[in-house]
C-alpha cells in the first residue's frame, strides 16, 4: 500500500515540474517578445505624438526626449507671463541646449523668455531675480526695444523697494537701490520719499567733499 501511494506522488510530482518547466520556459521565451513589442508600440505612439506636436503626451513616454523638451519649452514661453511656468520652460531649454541642441538657434526663446521673467519678476518684486533674467536677456541678444521695455519694469521694481527700505529707515540702502533704478531707466518717477532721502545723501556727500556732482544732485532731488 506504501509503495502504491509513493509510486502515485512520485509520477504526480514529475507531472507538476513538468508543468512548471514548461511553463517558466515559455515565459523566458515570450518574454523578449513582449517587451520588444510593447516598446515598438511605444516607439511608435512617441512618433505620432511629435508629428501631431502633442509634447506632453510625447513626454509622457519619453520624458528624455530633447525634441520635445525644446519644443514644449518653447509654446510655454511664447503664451506664458507667471514665473513658476517660465521658470520651467527655461529650464527645460537650457537642458536640451546643455544635451546637444543648438544655443544659437534656441537664441531668440532664451531672449524672449529671460525678458518676461524679468518683467515677472519685477511685477513680484525680487529685484535682484529680475536683474539676473534681464542680464541673461542681454547675453542672449535680446533686441534693444524687448531690453529697453524690460529696463523700465526693473526699474519701477528698484524704486518700490527704495521705497520700503527707506520707510523702514534704512536710508543708505534705499539711495542705493534708487539710483540703481534711475539706472535702468532715468525717466523712472521717484515718490516724494526716495527724493528726500536722495537728496540728504547728496547734502552730505557734498559736505564731505565738496564735489559739484553732489551739490547739482542734491539740488535735483529738492
Amino acid at each position: 500500500m506504501n509503495f502504491e501511494k509513493l509510486k502515485f506522488r512520485k509520477l504526480f510530482n514529475e507531472k507538476v515540474l513538468g508543468h512548471t518547466t514548461g511553463f517558466l520556459l515559455a515565459i523566458a521565451v515570450l518574454s523578449p517578445l513582449m517587451i520588444w513589442r510593447g516598446s515598438v508600440h511605444c516607439q511608435a505612439t512617441l512618433a505620432i505624438a511629435i508629428e501631431i506636436e502633442r509634447w506632453d503626451e510625447a513626454l509622457s513616454i519619453d520624458p528624455s526626449n530633447e525634441l520635445a523638451n525644446s519644443e514644449r519649452s518653447k509654446h510655454q514661453i511664447k503664451r506664458g507671463k507667471d514665473i513658476d511656468f517660465l521658470e520651467d520652460a527655461l529650464t527645460h531649454l537650457y537642458q536640451s541646449s546643455d544635451s546637444g541642441s543648438s544655443t544659437e538657434e534656441l537664441g531668440d526663446i532664451f531672449a524672449s523668455g529671460n525678458i518676461k521673467l524679468a518683467k515677472a519678476y519685477s511685477k513680484a518684486g525680487e529685484v535682484k531675480l529680475a536683474e539676473d533674467a534681464l542680464m541673461k536677456a542681454q547675453t542672449h541678444d535680446a533686441s534693444d526695444r524687448d531690453l529697453s521695455d524690460a529696463k523700465r519694469f526693473v526699474a519701477k521694481a528698484c524704486v518700490e523697494s527704495a521705497v520700503s527700505l527707506a520707510q523702514d529707515g534704512r536710508n543708505s540702502a534705499a539711495v542705493m537701490v534708487a539710483k540703481k533704478g534711475m539706472g535702468y531707466d532715468a525717466d523712472v518717477k521717484i515718490p516724494a520719499i526716495v527724493l528726500e532721502v536722495l537728496a540728504s545723501d547728496a547734502v552730505a556727500q557734498f559736505k564731505l567733499s565738496g564735489a559739484a556732482q553732489y551739490r547739482d544732485a542734491a539740488v535735483t532731488a529738492i
